[in-house]
């Protein structure tokens, strides 16, 4: 399976780790990052999707931290996880 470029600091595994995230986590999150947008973070499209998980603009608005944009990758990784937490990802 793909997953970001190390040096990509949007996505790559130790990046997802360094936030916390288990290595099967930083893993799993790193391959949709890299599916969905390339591990960029994206701005929403202009079919809906939001940011470098691409998370549909409803779940953004209910799920993005107070003030975040797409393009903030911080607000992305916290956007992610409240949308569907990874360990259920995982089952």
């Amino acid at each position: 399976y793909a997953q970001c470029l190390e040096s990509n600091s949007n996505c790559s595994v130790s990046t997802l780790a360094g936030l916390g995230l288990t290595q099967e986590q930083a893993n799993a999150m790193s391959c949709i990052a890299v599916t969905e947008s390339s591990g960029q973070a994206a701005l929403c499209s202009g079919t809906g999707p939001c940011g470098t998980f691409q998370i549909t603009r409803t779940n953004w608005g209910k799920y993005a931290p107070s003030g975040c944009t797409a393009a903030d990758f911080g607000g992305n990784i916290v956007a992610a996880l409240r949308v569907v937490p990874v360990q259920k990802m995982l089952l």
